[in-house]
């Protein structure tokens, strides 16, 4: 949260513009090697934040973990906020997703023991057949 305040305060990034931008070699005097801008471009390829989380997570003495792995944690959490269909259009949008289809299919699986305790919550009400419905 605090790294995007700071893409949005202080960068003015707006909501188009990436999380995780590309970092650009700062030029001009007074400017030594190694300093980095950052610029509002996407990066190139999934490739580049890969190896940036792989790097954190080794600098940190933990075991790397991929960005999916991320966004399988996001969708796990907006499971449990129990949002509804729009908020989790927005939700899987957010996660660089055209449509839920694709979060829903590939992120946030839900847990054996936790599918069965959900199953048990849904509400027991009489189903009516309809028998104009074919299958």
């Amino acid at each position: 949260m605090e790294w995007h305040e700071f893409l949005v305060n202080q960068l003015k990034y707006g909501p188009e513009d990436p999380l995780f931008a590309k970092a650009a070699h700062a030029s001009g005097k007074g400017k030594s090697i190694g300093l980095y801008k950052i610029v509002p471009l996407h990066l190139g390829d999934a490739q580049t934040v890969i190896r940036m989380f792989k790097r954190t997570f080794a600098r940190a003495g933990l075991p790397p973990f991929t960005p999916h792995r991320f966004r399988d944690m996001l969708v796990a959490e907006g499971y449990k906020r129990q949002l509804s269909i729009a908020q989790f259009k927005a939700w899987s949008q957010n996660l660089g997703h055209a449509t839920p289809k694709t979060t829903l299919a590939s992120y946030g699986s839900i847990p054996a023991v936790e599918q069965g305790q959900l199953i048990v919550k849904i509400p027991n009400k009489p189903f009516h057949w309809n028998r104009s419905l074919r299958c």
